[in-house]
C-alpha cells in the first residue's frame, strides 16, 4: 500500500510523497508545497560551447508563440506535471555516447509554479555524472550536488499546462549548467541534477519529455535522500524521461584523427544508400549508425576499405555514423532525406 502525505494547500496543482518509489511530483489534481531557498541574480554569461552532442527529447509538444508542454490528462490519462528536484530530491536520466567528448555545458529545464517569466526565480543547479545506473550500483565519476554550476537561465518561451487547466502559471526555464573539465569516453552514463529557487513559489519542478499523443516511455529516475527509484507518471504508471541537451566537442586521438581525415561518407545528405570509403585503403571493421539520442540502429561488419549501407528504412533526420578500424574509430554526421 502506498502512503501518501498531503502538504501545504495552495491553488496550483498537487504534491504526493510515495514511500514505495520515493517520488515527489506535482500532479494535475491538487496542491503544491514550497521549498526554502534564497534568490541570486540571473546569470547570462553563456560561453562558447561547441556542437550539440546529445538530445534526450523535447520539453514541449505543441509549438507556437509561446510553446506549450501539454499534459494530456484527458487524452492519455497522464497526471504528472513535474517531478520534485530540490531539497531532498534529484532527477536522473541516461545518455549514450558513441565517441569521446569534452562536454562544455548541458541545458536542463525547470519551472516554479506561479513564478513570472522574468526575473528568473530559479537560481541554482548542481549536477553529477554516474558511470552506471545509480539505482543499480553505479558510481559518481564527476561533479556533486553542492557546487553551483549555473551558467545561464532564460525563459524557454514555453508553459507547462494540462488539457483541463490551461494557463501561464508554469513558465519553463532553460537552465544551462557549465561542465568545464568533463570528458566522457564512449559509453552510457547517467546525469543526476538538482535545482533551488525562490521560496515564494512552489518547486522547482522538473517537467518530463513531452511528445504529443505519445505516452511516457522513458527510464528517468528520482532520488529521495540518495535512494533512486523509477520516476513514474502518477496517472498511467509509465516511466518518465527528462529533457536535456549536451554540448561540446569531439576528442580525436592521433589514430582517430588519421581515420577521420581519410574516411568519407557519401552522398551526404543521402536518401536510400550511403557509401563508407577511405582514400588510404584502411582496413575498416564495423560501421554503426546511431540516432541523435544515442540509440544504435544499424551495426554492419565490414571486411575491407569500403561498404555501402541501405538506409532507406531510416526516417528523415540527423544520424551519427561510427566507423571503426584497426587504427581506431571516428564518428561522422549523416543527414537522411
Amino acid at each position: 500500500m502506498k502512503k501518501i502525505t498531503l502538504c501545504a494547500v495552495m491553488a496550483f496543482g498537487a504534491v504526493f510523497f510515495t514511500n514505495v518509489n520515493a517520488q515527489q511530483v506535482e500532479n494535475e489534481d491538487g496542491v503544491t508545497i514550497n521549498v526554502t531557498t534564497t534568490v541570486d541574480p540571473v546569470v547570462n554569461n553563456v560561453q562558447e560551447r561547441g556542437a550539440l552532442i546529445y538530445d534526450n527529447g523535447p520539453h514541449f509538444n505543441v509549438p507556437g508563440n509561446p510553446n506549450i508542454s501539454l499534459l494530456q490528462n484527458t487524452a492519455l490519462g497522464t497526471n504528472t506535471l513535474g517531478s520534485g528536484v530540490s531539497g531532498d530530491f534529484t532527477c536522473a536520466d541516461d545518455v549514450t555516447l558513441t565517441a569521446t567528448y569534452d562536454v562544455a555545458s548541458i541545458d536542463l529545464y525547470a519551472y516554479q509554479t506561479g513564478a513570472p517569466t522574468a526575473p528568473a526565480s530559479i537560481n541554482f543547479v548542481a549536477l553529477q555524472v554516474w558511470d552506471g545506473d545509480p539505482s543499480a550500483g553505479g558510481s559518481v565519476i564527476w561533479g556533486d550536488l553542492t557546487t553551483d554550476l549555473l551558467e545561464n537561465i532564460e525563459w524557454s518561451n514555453t508553459y507547462r499546462e494540462s488539457e483541463t487547466t490551461p494557463g501561464t502559471g508554469r513558465a519553463i526555464f532553460r537552465v544551462t549548467a557549465t561542465t568545464s573539465g568533463l570528458q566522457l569516453a564512449p559509453g552510457t552514463y547517467w546525469l543526476d541534477w538538482q535545482y533551488a529557487g525562490d521560496a515564494a513559489f512552489s518547486g522547482p519542478w522538473q517537467p518530463p519529455v513531452s511528445e504529443l499523443d505519445v505516452p511516457p516511455n522513458g527510464n528517468g529516475l528520482q532520488s529521495n535522500l540518495g535512494t533512486y527509484s523509477p520516476s513514474l507518471d502518477t496517472g498511467t504508471g509509465d516511466q518518465l524521461a527528462y529533457p536535456f541537451q549536451m554540448y561540446g566537442t569531439e576528442v580525436l586521438g592521433v589514430d582517430d584523427n588519421t581515420l577521420s581525415t581519410q574516411v568519407s561518407v557519401s552522398p551526404n545528405p543521402a536518401v536510400n544508400t550511403v557509401t563508407i570509403s577511405n582514400r588510404s585503403n584502411l582496413n575498416l571493421s564495423t560501421v554503426e549508425i546511431y540516432n541523435i539520442e544515442g540509440k544504435l540502429l544499424q551495426n554492419v561488419n565490414v571486411d575491407g576499405s569500403a561498404t555501402t549501407l541501405d538506409i532507406s528504412a531510416l526516417a528523415s533526420g540527423i544520424y551519427m555514423v561510427k566507423i571503426s578500424s584497426e587504427q581506431g574509430s571516428t564518428t561522422k554526421k549523416l543527414i537522411k532525406r
